[in-house]
């Protein structure tokens, strides 16, 4: 039954790829976003966006020191974890 219903699936995704080919639906689709990017620079002014957001997260971090306060945090929680298995395995 399973054997079937993946032949079956199968064959509509050929006819799905089929009719896209016939119809250059994905082509047209990609060939209209590359040109809406090209023209409003859609990609750019992400990249843009991204690259201050990640200085301003950098300056926060530097600033504030979170990465190093989770990290020690982290490292804690690890150490209370192990202390209490191994007070957990040898107790009876």
């Amino acid at each position: 039954m399973l054997a079937k219903g993946s032949a079956i699936s199968q064959d509509a995704v050929n006819k799905a790829k089929a009719f896209d080919e016939k119809h250059r639906l994905t082509a047209n689709a990609s060939a209209k976003v590359i040109s809406f990017d090209q023209r409003v620079k859609l990609s750019e002014k992400f990249t843009v966006g991204i690259s201050a957001v990640n200085e301003k997260v950098k300056s926060v971090d530097q600033r504030l020191h979170v990465s190093d306060r989770t990290m020690a945090a982290i490292f804690a929680a690890e150490r209370k974890i192990n202390n209490t298995g191994s007070a957990v395995k040898s107790s009876r």
